[in-house]
């Protein structure tokens, strides 16, 4: 039993290698995810890699910012400053290190400002094992991944299925993208009963913080991105956005954030008003075109 093994490990051991050291082509990586994010990972890629357009002040954040900041409004009220909307569905600090990783790669940033929430999240974000190259998937078992099974699991099956592609190669790749902003939202608004429910809930909800462990791993990856803009002379914000109904507390990690950066938040003017949220998560058009005339003010200084 024992020589079977040593036999199978022998067997495997080169092709977990050849893994590892075998290159992927970069916009492959992100064509693959097209059923993710309204194919918003294609899009981040061309706006990094393809265009020539400057990325002066960047938001990295879920689709809490892809629907609150409107990117060309403010590039317009910023000019010639240009300002891009990064944001990306769901959460997870290593997608954002990673952004800011490949951006850097290729652009020149004045301004990071980064969403933050009521509470941090503690998991690795579900599309990160599919962007990040190797390397960073396997060291990210160092900031206590929980989930780095699942990671290292879906980042070598989606490899090799890339490295498949590239040997028996059949549609043509999609059109370079030439959108130069990342804001998306809806025009719908919240119905009376649903921000009655919101409220309600809000009301009896109690926040409770999980402890120094659970908070390691995004307190890690947010230390790494504070750093790479220390080093890249790049001023940090966080920026809060709250759900409805939530704008009266302070995020929890309020004294983590100044310690690294500094921290936005609205007035409640800016946060309540129910005609501006889309659902108790997202703002509308509306909401997001008053909110965004108010980043415009905070950002003037730049």
């Amino acid at each position: 039993m024992k020589k079977l093994i040593r036999y199978i490990v022998l067997f495997c051991l080169p092709l977990l290698l050849l893994l590892v050291i075998v290159p992927v082509d970069k916009r492959q990586v992100y064509e693959g995810l097209s059923g993710d994010c309204y194919n918003h990972g294609l899009w981040v890629h061309d706006r990094i890699f393809e265009q020539e357009k400057n990325t002066d002040i960047i938001f990295l954040g879920s689709s809490r910012t892809i629907n609150s900041v409107d990117d060309s409004l403010l590039s317009t009220a910023l000019a010639p400053m240009q300002v891009v909307n990064f944001g990306y569905c769901r959460l997870g600090r290593n997608l954002h290190h990673h952004f800011l990783q490949e951006i850097l790669s290729r652009k020149k940033v004045r301004h990071l400002i980064l969403e933050v929430r009521e509470t941090e999240d503690q998991f690795s974000h579900p599309i990160y094992s599919y962007m990040a190259p190797t390397p960073s998937v396997l060291a990210s078992f160092g900031s206590l991944n929980r989930q780095w099974p699942r990671d290292l699991w879906q980042h070598f099956t989606y490899k090799t299925s890339l490295i498949q592609q590239g040997l028996y190669p059949g549609k043509r790749p999609p059109e370079i993208e030439q959108r130069t902003y990342g804001f998306s939202s809806y025009t719908d608004s919240l119905k009376p009963e649903e921000v009655y429910r919101l409220q309600e809930k809000w009301a009896n909800h109690a926040r409770s913080y999980p402890g120094n462990m659970a908070y390691y791993f995004p307190r890690t990856y947010l230390e790494k991105i504070a750093a790479l803009c220390e080093q890249n002379d790049i001023r940090l914000t966080f920026l809060y956005l709250p759900a409805f109904g939530q704008t009266s507390l302070p995020p929890l990690d309020e004294a983590l954030y100044e310690e690294l950066g500094e921290i936005w938040q609205a007035p409640t003017s800016y946060q309540e008003n129910p005609h501006h949220w889309f659902d108790g998560q997202h703002r509308n058009q509306a909401g997001a075109a008053v909110f965004s005339q108010w980043l415009a003010e905070q950002l003037r200084p730049d």
